[in-house]
């Protein structure tokens, strides 16, 4: 038998009709194959939950948002017939007379995922509605197992994946929520990384034996974009292999988490990004790239970032000084990705995420200047330290390996324009997908963006 693992992203579990295409696209793929569905926390829920953490002690906060709670889940039965509808909140009931002990015992990690263990109850509850064989398994006592750095034990999860899931009939479809599993060590309820439903999803695929295991990744896009719509539309892709998707997602794309793609490789499980329209066929990341000499760039990513510029007489003189500023965004749990070097200067991006629509941004820069100029005092250095927002342009493509000229295609587009390269960075070294990404003003990315998407695209 053929097993699918359909993640549903949060963002088409919103309401009665999302939930009913999603348990009616649910019963469609059981008819010939094994099921199990992954589905995230509806849109906006997660949120909700980390406020409840946030102000679990304001006395008041907790039961506003557990009514508030209540209400959404009320508002997607209220089209149920009554007796149903009625079972079915007794159950979300149940749920939050859980998530209230959580409170009450302080238990981050509980509280936060229950949002998904919530979706999988309610996604459960439509798949019957449409007559379909279904079970809901608390994803807590599934078999996943998380690291202490919240990654997915990989073979010590697929051992419990296998008992908990082989002990259910095949032809029922289950369903188990992501996000949430036990500490490896300590076995009490411990989420993974930040939006890592997929991770899940890859996690159970890998455990499971079967005649072909493929993932699904439902979103609200009917296959992945070659780049993001606002620049242009040009078309999406067929294809992306493991190493061309991690390069996306590392350079700033929310294609598919990176923890997910790395399962599946370690199987040559193929993931499908789709939506539910049963006519797209979405983008299949797999081993196999649809690029080619002449068409070798797969996609563009850019995500908007911090620059920080450290000018420094003493730079010379002593040695350690590019290590002292690598140590403190360590530290602080940021990544740098560029990093441009003169006689008495150093200006690198550091990975905060896109932070183009945070409002914050400029007081969020400031005191982060601020705090990397306190510590090279404390290091015993004076630097001059300032930084603004860039955007940063990665073009990311498994055929421009060897393909000549693609360099000069790539930085001629920002001549063209008239822009300036304020630092880059590339990367050929084989197995990986080679990677191209330079830094512009932000208020030059879009003219450079379409540029580059009118010379690779077109």
């Amino acid at each position: 038998m053929n097993l699918y693992v359909i993640k549903f992203g949060g963002s088409v579990l919103t309401d009665y009709e999302s939930l009913m295409n999603a348990a009616a696209y649910i019963i469609k793929k059981q008819k010939e194959n094994r099921v199990i569905a992954v589905p995230s926390a509806f849109s906006g829920i997660t949120n909700v939950h980390k406020g409840i953490f946030k102000n679990i002690r304001d006395p008041d906060y907790y039961p506003i948002k557990r009514a508030e709670l209540r209400y959404i889940y009320s508002l997607i039965f209220d089209r149920f017939p009554r007796p149903y509808a009625e079972g079915a909140m007794n159950e979300i009931d149940e749920h939050l007379k859980a998530l209230d002990a959580y409170v009450q015992s302080g238990s981050e990690d509980a509280i936060v995922g229950s949002g998904e263990q919530q979706a999988g109850i309610i996604l459960r509850y439509f798949v019957e509605a449409l007559e379909g064989d279904v079970e809901y398994i608390n994803s807590a006592d599934a078999g996943f197992l998380i690291k202490e750095n919240r990654s997915i034990d990989i073979e010590r999860s697929a051992i419990g994946l296998r008992k908990t899931i082989g002990a259910r009939d095949p032809k029922k479809a289950l369903i188990i929520p992501g996000y949430v599993g036990r500490h490896v060590d300590t076995h009490v309820v411990r989420t993974g990384t930040r939006n890592s439903t997929d991770s899940f999803a890859s996690a159970v695929g890998y455990s499971i034996d079967a005649d072909t295991v493929t993932v699904e990744i439902i979103k609200d896009v009917p296959a992945i974009c070659r780049v993001e719509k606002r620049y242009g539309n040009y078309g999406t892709l067929n294809a992306l292999s493991y190493d061309e998707s991690g390069e996306m997602t590392w350079k700033g794309s929310p294609v598919v988490h990176p923890e997910a793609i790395n399962i599946a490789s370690l199987k040559k499980i193929p993931i499908v990004v789709k939506n539910l329209d049963p006519d797209s066929k979405g983008t299949l990341i797999s081993t196999e790239s649809q690029t080619t000499k002449e068409n070798p760039v797969a996609a563009i990513v850019v995500v908007y970032q911090p620059m920080i510029n450290v000018i420094d007489s003493l730079m010379t003189e002593r040695t350690g000084y590019l290590h002292l500023l690598t140590g403190f965004e360590t530290r602080k749990g940021n990544s740098i990705d560029m990093v441009s070097t003169g006689n008495k200067s150093v200006s690198y991006t550091v990975s905060l995420g896109d932070v183009k629509s945070d409002e914050n941004i400029d007081q969020l820069l400031a005191l982060h200047l601020n705090e990397l100029k306190n510590y090279m005092n404390s290091m015993g250095f004076e630097p001059s330290v300032d930084g603004e927002v860039v955007a940063k342009i990665s073009a990311v493509g498994k055929a421009m390996q060897g393909t000549p000229g693609i360099l000069r295609r790539i930085y001629g587009t920002t001549e063209a324009v008239n822009v300036s390269v304020r630092a880059n960075s590339q990367s050929d070294e084989k197995p990986l997908p080679p990677t191209v990404s330079f830094a512009v003003d932000a208020d030059k990315a879009d003219i450079t963006v379409k540029a580059l998407c009118e010379e690779l695209f077109k």
